[in-house]
């Protein structure tokens, strides 16, 4: 009868198929359907029968994108997943259902859409609250551990990753074929320039700038993603991008600067080096001793001083070679009202 498994009816083919492998489970892997007869599997794999009965009849009506390899040998693992299984599957199933009535209604109608809540791409959040009833569980290290065991992902259930949004101010003007991104690491200085510039009056050591970004320290690293959203940078149009970093003289400031270069590369980005060749300039005597230990990686060092003169890269080197640092606070309003013309 393996040859026809449509001349009888899904119940009485597992059960004959758990007699004939001695008790062990089959999982059916469905690769076409039937409209007017049960549906029965085309082909099968065996799962080491070492689970109770009725756990057994639950698997094997899961939906074929839940992968149960994993469970084969690992019975305590699964019973700790079931309840997590059990509403992946009744979404998967919803969803199906909500895919084939959507097909139904185009087919009979091609100038009608309709669209279904589980069928629309959401957020990993909104998706995780939905199928779980707990909205963090999907970002979290137990969630994605969780869909690599039964080989989903977030795009099989339609949803996608959010940013955190960085503060920013726009100095757009019509006309503006270019996106100079002014970052600064630190809130104060973020502050004094949003002071200083305007969108009349926005241009620093020659380069004009249509965007200020508060970096908020390390933050930016992956905050910076949340530029696709912005008006002008992402969606369909966007304007060329160039950014420029500003933070403080030291290890964690360089770092940040050589890790937001590494996250985007697709970007130009650069050091603001006439910003901190004045910090230099300015505090050339009394730069403030480090009390703590930051770690900076060679190579973003090596790269942050690429970007300087030899005399002012050996000046940096020489900084924090006797662990001194310069905060960028120490170009402060008044500073900023001089230059910004």
């Amino acid at each position: 009868f393996l040859l026809c498994p449509f001349l009888i009816n899904n119940s009485t083919f597992t059960h004959l198929t758990l007699d004939i492998f001695n008790f062990q489970l089959i999982f059916g892997i469905i690769h076409i359907s039937f409209t007017e007869i049960p549906r029965a599997y085309n082909s099968y794999k065996r799962v080491d029968d070492k689970l109770e009965q009725p756990v057994l009849d639950q698997l094997i009506a899961y939906h074929r994108d839940i992968a149960l390899d994993y469970y084969r040998s690992r019975p305590a693992a699964l019973h700790a997943d079931l309840p997590y299984l059990s509403d992946l599957n009744a979404f998967l199933v919803i969803r199906d259902h909500q895919v084939n009535e959507v097909n139904e209604v185009n087919e009979a109608n091609q100038n009608h859409q309709i669209t279904t809540s589980l069928t629309v791409p959401c957020s990993v959040n909104e998706r995780s609250f939905q199928i779980f009833r707990d909205e963090k569980f999907l970002s979290s290290a137990a969630g994605r551990a969780l869909l690599q065991r039964v080989g989903l992902n977030l795009a099989k259930l339609a949803c996608f990753q959010t940013c955190e949004p960085f503060f920013y101010v726009q100095y757009l003007q019509p006309g503006d074929d270019f996106a100079h991104l002014l970052i600064v690491e630190n809130k104060d200085t973020f502050f004094s320039l949003k002071k200083c510039l305007t969108a009349t009056r926005r241009t620093l050591a020659g380069i004009p700038y249509n965007f200020l970004i508060y970096g908020e320290g390390r933050k930016i690293v992956t905050s910076f993603a949340f530029y696709r959203e912005v008006q002008g940078l992402g969606g369909q149009t966007p304007l060329p991008i160039k950014v420029y970093y500003f933070g403080d003289l030291d290890p964690e400031g360089i770092d940040i600067f050589g890790q937001l270069q590494e996250n985007f590369p697709e970007l130009s980005i650069e050091p603001f080096t006439y910003l901190y060749s004045e910090l230099l300039k300015l505090y050339p005597e009394r730069p403030k001793q480090r009390d703590k230990n930051q770690k900076l990686k060679p190579e973003r060092l090596d790269r942050f001083l690429s970007y300087f003169l030899p005399e002012v890269a050996a000046e940096i080197q020489n900084l924090l070679a006797a662990k001194r640092y310069l905060p960028q606070e120490g170009l402060n309003y008044a500073y900023f009202a001089g230059e910004v013309k």
